[in-house]
């Protein structure tokens, strides 16, 4: 296992304390000379793909793990860390037996000295303190696999003493469990991991250390299992749809009118064709203003006041995190269509669906371009100040550390720029100085405009890739000829021959006189599906949302929709590039979309 290792927590990505393990670190040195496993254990651990091993127990309410089945320079090794002051290393000196059948693994052999680490110095003594099972250090020791009912586990157990024990007592609890993260050939191969974002090999976290993890989440059908399907169907005179969306008073106005632009469209075709067995599609529509919790009134007024049976919406992150939490309360079906925040669908709330590719995919695609079509090593990173810009770049960020290139800088700009910073000097003083060869621009289409314009204006000329916000024609009217040659990152390829597309393109211009938006299609698609959910399940919100859920794939004029576990579209992103003050798409063609 190639390159340094960090303690992981037990509920995330975030490092234990603890010094960083080095592969020309002395320590690493010794571990891997001083005491080493039989040539038939690492052939045995190669042939299973045994690379990562797990150990929780308590001394003292400490979470202790057992790291890593160490295959490096020298023989692997196993180390036991503990959380706290005192860090202690249990290592492999022999093994006199390997035994594998089906899903059970049976390992024999003896245990080297242990070393124990304490405020960063090395010492070597009995440990202080001590409490559950005691192992000596040579003694004979026999881990056993076993499958039970509460999942597969592997316990600890002494089973003699040599004859000449060598070193100090190591404490291990009574409740040390060894959790193996792979077991057999079959169970530890990396095509048996659910994929899930469509996150590559290469950005797959802790990708270099795991063969596996211990646990996958957002793999598993997201279900509701309350009451409620049985409600019979009331008679109304019309079937209310919400929208709520920024339509005045946000900074992202220009996207709540495009999305309700393309409701609105879907619903007078339908009503055209006869609506819900003869009875019209009404809209309720409601602003999100963007201040903090007005999303939930909205959502409450929704579900009790307009006895709506499913909302379209809505646009900022922070306030669709609220309005879906009301939504589960109220028991809501909620499709949004514009909110492209990577973490709204991993709140296992099973009302939430959404139709619009992520900024996880979008980021992974440009990293995947910048940094292995393009060769680009220095990428920095413009953002704007709010949970849209943090949360766009955080996998791009993630991701360009994985492989091998972190950005250089990451530069902010406020929100309300117009009254704060109109002239963006300090961002532009700051990329100068970086010098980087290549700029990600994640902003709203107005402040997209200004910040390229600016970039050209004071001569820099590195190429900028942006995200799918900037498709808008406001980008284009303010940037001007400074859009040139900028790359966007888009959610699907307006100019693939589509007999649906073109229909509503050709609607779309006859009702506003413009092309339609991103945000536009993304919102004729959802309230589609939305309303495909009602024909089949009826006016009940319960089996409504089960048949949302029931939807794998769906063809809308966005393309194939296909819908994952937690229920977000996962099709496949593109590219555009702006040329003679329009966008062409699939320019640049990328080897690898996501």
């Amino acid at each position: 296992m190639e390159g340094p290792y960090r303690s992981r927590s037990r509920d995330g990505d975030r490092p234990l304390p603890g010094r960083r393990l080095d592969p020309h670190d002395h320590d690493r040195r010794e571990l891997s000379s001083g005491h080493t496993l039989g040539s038939h254990l690492l052939r045995a651990l190669q042939l299973r793909r045994l690379s990562l091993a797990r150990l929780y127990g308590s001394r003292h309410g400490a979470c202790q793990q057992l790291h890593q089945l160490r295959e490096g320079e020298g023989a692997p090794g196993l180390a036991l860390h503990r959380q706290g002051a005192q860090r202690r290393r249990l290592r492999l000196e022999s093994v006199g037996d390997i035994r594998s059948e089906g899903r059970s693994i049976q390992l024999h052999g003896t245990l080297g000295r242990p070393k124990l680490q304490r405020g960063g110095t090395t010492q070597y003594g009995r440990p202080r303190g001590g409490i559950g099972q005691q192992l000596r250090s040579g003694c004979r020791f026999s881990w056993r696999r076993r499958v039970g009912g509460d999942g597969e586990r592997c316990e600890p157990r002494q089973i003699g003493r040599r004859e000449e024990p060598e070193g100090n007592l190591a404490m291990i609890s009574r409740t040390m469990v060894v959790a193996l993260c792979a077991l057999s050939p079959s169970a530890m191969s990396d095509d048996s991991l659910a994929v899930y974002g469509n996150t590559p090999e290469e950005l797959r976290p802790f990708g270099r250390f795991l063969t596996a993890p211990y646990k996958q989440f957002f793999v598993e059908p997201l279900e509701f299992t309350g009451p409620g399907r049985e409600k019979p169907e009331p008679k109304v005179e019309t079937v209310r749809i919400g929208v709520l969306a920024p339509l005045e008073g946000s900074h992202e106005t220009y996207i709540g009118r495009d999305m309700l632009a393309g409701v609105e469209l879907a619903i007078d075709e339908r009503n055209k064709s006869g609506g819900f067995r003869g009875t019209p599609f009404e809209l309720v529509v409601r602003n999100d203003t963007g201040l903090w919790g007005a999303s939930a009134n909205e959502i409450v007024a929704f579900s009790y006041e307009d006895s709506v049976w499913a909302v379209i919406g809505t646009v900022d992150g922070a306030n669709t995190h609220i309005a879906i939490r009301v939504a589960l309360k109220t028991e809501l079906p909620v499709m949004n269509v514009a909110d492209t925040d990577p973490t709204l669908v991993e709140t296992k709330i099973p009302w939430i669906f959404r139709n619009i590719a992520d900024d996880r995919q979008m980021a992974y695609t440009i990293a995947f371009h910048l940094y292995k079509e393009r060769s680009f090593e220095r990428v920095a990173i413009l953002r704007a100040d709010n949970r849209y810009g943090r949360f766009g770049v955080g996998e791009f960020r993630g991701g360009s550390v994985r492989l091998g290139h972190p950005p250089p800088i990451e530069i902010n700009y406020e929100v309300a720029h117009r009254n704060l910073n109109p002239e963006f000097a300090l961002q532009i003083e700051r990329l100068r100085r970086v010098d980087p060869d290549a700029v990600v621009l994640w902003a709203d289409a107005e402040a997209a405009g200004h910040l390229v314009r600016r970039i050209r204006g004071a001569g820099l000329t590195m190429p900028v890739f942006a995200c799918d916000r900037v498709l808008h024609g406001s980008f284009v009217e303010i940037a001007g000829d400074a859009a040139e040659g900028v790359v966007a990152v888009v959610p699907y390829d307006p100019s693939s021959p589509s007999r649906l597309h073109e229909g509503f393109r050709d609607s779309y211009r006859k009702l506003h006189s413009d092309e339609p938006s991103v945000h536009a299609a993304h919102s004729y698609d959802g309230t589609m599906m939305v309303l495909a959910a009602i024909d089949k399940a009826g006016l009940n919100r319960y089996r409504i949302r089960d048949a949302l859920a029931e939807i794998d794939q769906f063809e809308g004029v966005t393309g194939k929709i296909e819908m994952d576990r937690v229920h977000s579209d996962r099709g496949r992103v593109t590219m555009a590039t702006m040329r003679g003050g329009r966008w062409v798409y699939n320019e640049p063609k990328v080897l690898r979309a996501f």
